[in-house]
């Protein structure tokens, strides 16, 4: 599944590197991701949600458990947040053409 690259309007970014960073357009070479207000929201939401229900299955099933579950609300959350929310262009790849590129 891909989102549309907001620097040049192709559907070429990835949802699944958009989970943890941002990623990189392989048509325009622009560093797309989320803007740093959301970023740090998400951060704070997995943060509450993954330390509590972590400690919640290390307390009921072990270590074990706890290690195997670490993975699904990070992930889970992140995919939410790379699907449906705005991406921005954080920085574009020089163009070659440009007087300025040596």
């Amino acid at each position: 599944m891909n989102r549309d690259c907001p620097a040049c309007r192709e559907s070429t970014i990835p949802v699944s590197g958009l989970i943890v960073s941002a990623a990189d357009c392989p048509n325009c070479g622009a560093l797309v991701g989320v803007h740093w207000l959301w970023r740090i929201l998400f951060f704070i939401v997995t943060l509450l949600v993954t330390v509590p229900s972590t400690i919640a299955v290390l307390m009921q099933q072990g270590v074990y458990a706890a290690l195997l579950w670490l993975p699904f609300p990070i992930g889970a959350i992140g995919y939410v947040k790379a699907r449906f929310f705005p991406l921005e262009t954080k920085r574009r790849r020089p163009d070659p053409h440009s007087p300025s590129h040596t």
